[in-house]
């Protein structure tokens, strides 16, 4: 490879190839350039996100940690019979003369005349004969003879007894039996069964025909045992009917009032007790019920009411409820926030009272803020909570405090200590939701992806969009891309403010650019410019049109926001004139930036570098070498002094600063690079022992990156190739091409070229027979054209035509195709075939050509035109002489000259011209002697036998023998001589 005055650099970023020729692709490495890497990777750069909202929750209502217990008072049921029996004049009068005339009718008169009068015993004797008697007589006497049992206690007759009544057809019997069934049971506690028989009772009668007694004892039987939609169904049915001012009938009230208050129906309870409240004035149920309607008030957010309850009524309360109704005062003041009259409150209480923590934990609820009355904050911040519930609130409350206060370790121990007690809370998921919040804090972001998940797989409905939206946050920050825009797209961002719709939308755009959708991107990037105005979407815009290599675009897009001129849009300006080659543009823009500027130093080097002002690179680059510098940028300026020295042919200089940036490299492939360009500067300086040493120190080492052994080989081969061991360099190429995939048709094709350069058209033909496998269509077209020039000289004309015309009709790809078409029409003059080779260099000269083709076509022509007999058309199309000196066809020319003016019959014009190829200096050796042994020919053939002798004598024939049927040529003129000269 020839070396041409200055050599230019590749300058690379970490594994991207920075080239002059080509400043944004990465391109093959020639082995005259040193390579400068430096310690930093250029990451694509996405979107960061600046600002997140951080929704903290709190409990929505905390729970209250202490409830009372409404206990119901005097549940006194009617323990009779209903005095709907008649007693006549005659039994009050005679019982026995009634029971004489009136039969079994008196006697049944008798026996409830002296159940009435409470003589059970009589009244037992009269009615036991009648259970014989008909159903009229017998059903009620045997109810009787049921109260009877009933009254001296003995259960199991009495429920015997009615037992046989519960069936009877009589509607008001069977009514009355079971209600005494019921009073049993309910007597012997046994609840279930009063349910279960008056749930019987409603398959035969409505609740709205029970009695009022049997809607009394149904009710106060379910409320026993927590049956509580059951007894509120039982006590509306009742409220709502008729009213009675019976005690039953505020009893029912009264109960209904416990029922809300258990379903937490505050209002109602509230507004039922003050019903009840009337109807009894005696002191203690005063008290009681003015205890129920101060909690309900509070429990109804009414605590001036509450509180004047309190104050009026505290000194009648017993010690029994004097530290609950203090607590409760407490709890009224907090929800007011009066801490003065909190913390006077609070004082009231005994330290070992139960109520004193639930005091402290309803204190600590409701002053989240320990500046508003610190004193009192810093009294209840120890108190230690035994509840379970309580210890929940307070960690999730610790929690919160230390998050707003950026204490976020602290926070995260609070809210796991919360998460560690009670999973029942209908608040757990508020603390966990605040987990993952204080994990976005900490950047713990694969632990914040935990908790949303797991929130979004338990159904946090009430925050779902900010769950999602803080699940694709923290997706977002650990680069899961994909993950984040399912996420996204999930999202209903309609219920999202302007700034976090912004920050979405950036997500969305920079999670497409992880995926490599720059098109999406670019697309979301426009969309966030035009409704947010947001300068950054603007300069990812612009990255994208860089990255796609659309350099016009990017300049034309910064130019229209003169108002935005970032400096992150000035850099990809400046990048995108240095890939459209604008040098003198790009060190314009360069200049308007501070030389303080460090951001932007390694891209200063790179626009002095394209502009070649290695000098002021050295001079700039020396002065920060001066600075405390971080060994990677140290090392980045030695690696670039090195490539300014070597620009400027310094090699020794060159060497001298890749020998200092040794020292701060430990990554092998790095070093192995260095060594490498320490080899290249002493192979330019002429140090060629050095440069062999080098290039084996490189070789030795473990670990060579695959683009500084192809430019080692590259380098190598050519060093031999310049000191005319070729057999070596091919040798170099070869063990490289057998060895290694990197670059290798790109060494495979090198060896042909080095075969064909020195004139080997034999090895060359054979070598470009080789298709390689990892060949691309413009390698394959390299390699077949190199087959062509090759095979023709060795005169194949044939195995030519077959190999090029396949390619020119088989592929349509145009690289090179004016040079196959040259090759193919030069196969076919090799094959005498001079009108189908004329036919297809005369289109071809019409084509846009390089100068070298364009010459040897026009050659090609006259060479055609010659064979067919037509030297005048011949001496046309060859032209003036002069124009293939440039080229390097000026002796091919000469010869083709001199056999048209042999046609032409112009014998002494052909002598000069081929005596001319003789005596010019830059004519090979084998020319000269081909133009002797032409002209030898020429003599002889016009019967001048003596100047054909004479320059047959000055014939190399080992010169000769070097042109394909040169020798053949030689040894039939020398015949022919020998015939002429005997004959004479």
């Amino acid at each position: 490879m020839k070396q041409t005055g200055r050599c230019l650099p590749v300058v690379l970023l970490i594994l991207l190839v920075f080239a002059l020729d080509h400043i944004a692709h990465a391109e093959e490495l020639k082995p005259h350039n040193v390579i400068v890497r430096t310690a930093f990777k250029e990451v694509s750069r996405t979107p960061v996100i600046k600002s997140h909202s951080f929704d903290l929750l709190t409990p929505e209502i905390m729970q209250e940690p202490y409830l009372p217990k409404f206990a119901f008072s005097g549940a006194h049921v009617p323990e009779d019979f209903p005095q709907n029996i008649e007693i006549s004049g005659l039994t009050k009068f005679s019982p026995t003369l009634s029971r004489f005339f009136r039969g079994p009718a008196g006697q049944l008169e008798n026996g409830a005349f002296f159940y009435q009068r409470h003589q059970l015993n009589q009244a037992e004797a009269n009615l036991l004969p009648l259970i014989t008697q008909s159903k009229i007589i017998r059903e009620p006497a045997i109810l009787y003879l049921a109260w009877i049992k009933y009254k001296e206690k003995l259960w199991k007759e009495s429920l015997k007894l009615t037992g046989y009544i519960t069936r009877s057809n009589n509607k008001h019997l069977a009514s009355e039996a079971t209600y005494l069934t019921a009073l049993v049971y309910y007597k012997q506690q046994q609840y279930r069964k009063v349910i279960t028989l008056s749930e019987q009772l409603k398959t035969r009668i409505s609740l709205n025909s029970f009695s009022l007694k049997q809607k009394y004892i149904y009710l106060i039987s379910l409320v026993k045992r927590g049956f509580w939609e059951e007894a509120r169904q039982v006590s509306e049915n009742v409220i709502s009917g008729p009213i009675y001012h019976i005690k039953p009938y505020y009893k029912i009230v009264e109960l209904s009032a416990l029922i809300d208050y258990e379903q937490k129906s505050y209002t109602a309870s509230l507004k039922k007790l003050l019903r009840v409240k009337r109807y009894n004035s005696h002191p203690a149920y005063q008290y009681a019920v003015n205890r129920q309607i101060a909690w309900l008030l509070y429990l109804g957010g009414n605590y001036s009411r509450a509180l004047s309850i309190l104050n009026a009524e505290n000194i009648h309360y017993s010690n029994q409820y004097r530290d609950e109704l203090q607590y409760l005062k407490l709890a009224c003041l907090v929800r007011q926030k009066n801490w003065p009259a909190v913390k006077s409150t609070l004082g009231n209480l005994n330290g070992s009272s139960v109520f004193y923590p639930y005091s402290v934990f309803q204190i600590r609820s409701y002053l989240k803020n320990p500046k508003e009355h610190p004193n009192l904050f810093q009294q209840i911040s120890n108190q230690v909570f035994n509840l379970l519930e309580m210890k929940f609130y307070v960690a999730i409350l610790d929690g919160n405090l230390f998050f707003k206060q950026n204490r976020h370790q602290k926070a995260e121990a609070a809210f796991l200590k919360a998460l560690s007690i009670d999973s029942r809370s209908p608040d757990y998921l508020v603390a966990q939701y605040n987990m993952g919040l204080t994990h976005l804090k900490l950047r713990q972001y694969q632990a914040a992806e935990i908790d949303f998940s797991d929130l979004l797989k338990i159904g946090f409905e009430k925050k779902v969009e900010q769950v999602r939206y803080h699940l694709a946050y923290s997706l977002y920050q650990q680069a899961k891309a994909a993950e984040a825009l399912h996420i996204i797209s999930a999202l209903n961002t309609a219920t999202f403010n302007r700034s976090q719709q912004a920050e979405l939308l950036m997500m969305k755009a920079g999670s497409q650019l992880q995926v490599r959708k720059n098109k999406l991107a670019s697309q979301t990037f426009s969309d966030i410019w035009s409704r947010f105005k947001n300068p950054e979407s603007l300069e990812f815009i612009i990255q994208i049109l860089y990255d796609q290599q659309q350099y016009k675009q990017v300049l034309e897009l910064a130019n229209q926001h003169p108002d935005h001129q970032s400096h992150t849009l000035r850099l990809y300006k400046i990048k995108s004139l240095l890939a459209l080659r604008l040098f003198k543009e790009a060190q314009f823009a360069m200049d308007q930036i501070s030389a303080e500027d460090e951001q932007v130093t390694e891209l200063r080097l790179k626009v002095w570098a394209a502009n070649e002002k290695y000098k002021q690179i050295i001079k700039y680059v020396s002065r920060l070498l001066n600075t405390s510098l971080l060994p990677q940028k140290r090392l980045y300026y030695y690696l670039s002094l090195g490539n300014a020295f070597f620009n400027l042919q310094q090699y020794r200089d060159s060497k001298i600063q890749f020998f200092r940036s040794l020292n701060l490299v430990e990554e092998p492939e790095l070093k192995s690079l260095i060594y490498y360009n320490i080899a290249l500067s002493s192979y330019y300086y002429g140090d060629h022992t050095s440069f062999l040493n080098e290039v084996n120190l490189v070789l030795q080492r473990k670990q060579i990156p695959d683009d500084i052994r192809y430019n080692l080989t590259l380098l190598l081969a050519e060093f031999y190739q310049k000191t005319n061991k070729i057999a070596q360099s091919d040798r170099i190429y070869r063990e490289y091409e057998q060895k290694h995939a990197y670059n290798q048709t790109s060494i495979h094709i090198k060896r042909i070229r080095l075969w064909y350069q020195n004139q080997n058209f034999n090895k060359c033909s054979e070598l470009s027979r080789e298709k390689m496998v990892t060949e691309n269509i413009y390698q394959r077209r390299d390699r077949l054209i190199m087959f062509g020039y090759c095979t023709n000289n060795i005169q194949r004309p044939v195995a030519v035509i077959k190999k090029i015309k396949t390619e020119t009709e088989e592929t349509s790809d145009t690289y090179r195709l004016n040079e196959l078409h040259f090759i193919l029409a030069q196969a076919y003059a090799g094959t005498a075939q001079y009108s189908r080779s004329l036919t297809l260099a005369k289109n071809l000269i019409k084509q846009s050509l390089n100068n070298v083709v364009r010459k040897d076509t026009q050659l090609l022509i006259s060479h055609n035109l010659l064979k067919l007999k037509k030297p005048q058309k011949a001496n046309i199309e060859l032209g003036k002489i002069d124009q293939y000196r440039s080229t390097g066809q000026y002796t091919q020319s000469l010869h083709l000259l001199g056999e048209i003016q042999f046609q032409l019959k112009q014998y002494h014009k052909a002598h000069r011209t081929l005596l001319r190829i003789y005596y010019l200096p830059e004519s090979t050796n084998a020319d000269r002697h081909l133009a002797l042994l032409r002209l030898s020919e020429g003599y002889l053939a016009e019967r001048d036998l003596k100047s054909a002798q004479k320059h047959f004598k000055m014939i190399d024939p080992a010169a000769v023998g070097k042109e394909i049927g040169g020798t053949q040529r030689y040894t039939s003129l020398k015949k022919s001589l020998k015939k002429r000269h005997i004959k004479s």
